[in-house]
Formats: structure tokens, sequence, C-alpha cells
């Protein structure tokens, strides 16, 4: 009877291919079949490594079908890892069929640590000593967006998510007009690449700072907010005259905050106003 293969599940690098481990090569190069996202990206991995192990495609929209016949291969003593473009399979990218399938089947599971975008983050942002919580990629229906709001306003805990570079702009709007301006965040963009970028500050600072770049967002963004102590103020029923006389257009965080000392007026509400008026 021929012997079950096992399931390599290989972290890769999330850009600096200088991340890539010795062990990371060495399983790449041994097992029968790789299971990839986009099969033009890992060839490129492959080449760098002088590897030229069969592919096969694996993504979100075969995945279904794609790990089945995988579980026939390793059923038949073949050997299979599964990567994604960047970082950890199962985490946010294909991978999770597959697994569930493997462990429904006795299927050995074997797990290549590596580069990941999370801890990453987690590291230089010096948010999530006390532990965090992760949510994958921000929410797109409006009933799991209403979920995520109220994730963040109970935990204690920094919530981590990620965002395409295509919604990133929206999606930090909603959250200004959702949450607390105070709260703190970290962002990463294209982080160990060529042209990482990181900002630290308020979400308001946040916006600014993106308002300010917003012709030249690219990348992949990861995103950290950690509540503040302040989840309710009294509300000044007359910021909204003051605010007509303010030229929005020439404010900056440094400005806000000062405008905000003089006149006893929130940032929230500054930063709202300043919101209706340059998005």
């Amino acid at each position: 009877m021929t012997d079950i293969g096992t399931v390599y599940v290989v972290s890769t690098p999330i850009g600096n291919l200088e991340d890539i481990s010795l062990r990371l090569k060495a399983t790449l190069g041994k097992v029968n079949l790789i299971a990839c996202e986009d099969t033009r990206h890992t060839k490129k991995l492959l080449s760098y490594l002088g590897i030229q192990t069969k592919l096969v495609s694996y993504h979100n929209f075969n995945e279904s079908s794609q790990a089945k016949k995988i579980i026939n291969t390793l059923m038949e003593g073949n050997d299979v890892a599964i990567v994604s473009d960047a970082g950890c399979p199962v985490i946010s990218d294909p991978g999770y069929e597959l697994i569930k399938l493997c462990h429904e089947n006795k299927i050995k599971i074997i797990g290549i640590p590596g580069p990941s975008a999370v801890t990453t983050a987690i590291s230089i942002s010096g948010m999530g000593a006390n532990g965090f919580t992760f949510e994958g990629f921000f929410p797109k229906k409006k009933i799991q967006r209403e979920a995520f709001i109220a994730s963040i306003k109970k935990s204690n805990k920094p919530i981590i998510f990620f965002e395409s570079v295509h919604r990133v702009r929206a999606t930090i709007d909603f959250l200004m007009l959702n949450i607390h301006f105070d709260h703190e965040c970290f962002m990463g963009r294209e982080l160990t690449k060529k042209f990482e970028e990181y900002f630290m500050g308020s979400l308001g600072d946040l916006n600014i700072h993106l308002n300010k770049s917003s012709d030249s967002l690219k990348g992949e963004y990861i995103f950290i907010i950690q509540k503040t102590k302040i989840d309710t103020e009294e509300i000044n029923h007359g910021y909204l005259e003051f605010l007509k006389f303010i030229d929005f257009e020439k404010l900056d965080s440094q400005s806000i905050k000062e405008l905000s000392r003089i006149t006893g007026i929130s940032k929230n509400k500054i930063y709202r106003e300043y919101i209706k008026k340059n998005c």
C-alpha cells in the first residue's frame, strides 16, 4: 500500500526575496507538486531559487475543486506544498478547503514558517504586546462592517486588518465617520519592499496623511487600530457655525490640534468637518 503524502504549508516572502529561509528552499525543491495562487508569480520565485517543481493553480475561484484533486494526489503518495503569492497561506489567502480536507483524511500537515505582514506590522508598531485581534481584509458588506465597528468599540486590544489600494481611501473615510478620531492607528504599506512606508498617529492624522498622498496610493496596506480611553464626549452646539469661517484646505494635523486648543472644540468635530470639505 502506498504511503500517504504530506502537505507543507509554506510561507513565502511578502516582498523581499532575501527573507527566503533555507527550509523553504529545501521544501519547495523536494515536494512533487506546488499548489500556488498565481503560477506566474510563483514561477519567478522558483526561478530565483533554481527549482523546477511542477505547479498547479490553486486560488479563491477554484479552491473547492482543486482541493479535492490535490487530496487525490496526496493519497497517491505525493508530497505537496501550498503557497500564496506572499506570506502565509490560509491567512486571508487560499488554503482553508485543502487543510480542512487534509484533517478529515488524516493527512499529515507541516507548517514552514516565514514572513508575515501581521507579525511584521505588530513588531514595528509597538501596539500588540498584550495581544491583538486579526480581522483579515476589511469587510465589503454593510452588516459585516457594522460588526467590525462594534468589535473596535468593544475590544481593548488592537484590531488588525488588510486593505487593497483600490479601497483604502473609502475604508479610512468610513472609519472616520464611525469611530473616534483619536484612536491610535498604525499603517504599513509595502512592508519589506523597496518603497516600504509606515505611519503612526491618530486615525485623524492618518486621514490627513492619506489625503496629502492620494495621488500616489500604491501597494498593499495593513492597518492596526487601538481604541482610546475616550468613547464619548459632550456636543458643542455652536461648533458648526464657527467652523463655517475656517479654510479647511489649509489645515494640517498640527493646526487642527491648535484650533481645538484655542476654541475648545474637539478635534473630532473639526476632523469631521475636514472630511466633509475635502473628501
